[in-house]
């Protein structure tokens, strides 16, 4: 219920309503959002569970944030990871959630833009060649990669 209270002014406010199919863009925006929510909460309750005292969950817990913020691809573009860190990479809730939202949202999107560089593009093409990792085809397979954290964190509690 909070994921969808956030998708309905945030999906709008931001104006990712004005290309494209509206109705499944909102749907694969609110269903990302429930998923990785609830993938960080079952996260929660699993430390809870597995740590000795509650000051220790909440230190393993930030550290984790930590991690799944600087791991999830979007700061960090895979193809810059060393090799040896790109196991978070894989492992991390985060980047299936960014991966799904941004590219199906951006998607068919045309809208020009302007990049750093002073060269213009459209949105589309500025998600595809940056993100060149992150795929609009692999939003089924993202889904099933939070479905699977969610099990996995759930069983483990």
């Amino acid at each position: 219920m909070s994921s969808l209270i956030f998708t309905l002014p945030f999906f709008y406010i931001v104006g990712f309503d004005g290309v494209g199919n509206v109705a499944q863009k909102f749907f694969f925006h609110w269903a990302f959002e429930a998923l990785y929510m609830s993938t960080l909460v079952y996260l929660g309750q699993f430390l809870a569970a597995v740590m000795p005292t509650a000051a220790a969950a909440g230190v393993v817990g930030g550290m984790m944030s930590t991690l799944i913020s600087l791991f999830c691809g979007f700061m960090i573009r895979v193809d810059d990871f060393p090799t040896f860190w790109l196991f978070l990479y894989w492992l991390n809730p985060l980047h299936y959630a960014l991966e799904g939202i941004n590219m199906v949202q951006f998607h068919d999107d045309t809208t020009i833009i302007t990049e750093f560089t002073g060269a213009t593009t459209t949105a589309e093409d500025y998600m595809n060649n940056f993100y060149s990792s992150w795929s609009y085809d692999h939003r089924y397979g993202d889904i099933l990669a939070l479905v699977a954290f969610l099990i996995v964190f759930r069983v483990s509690t």
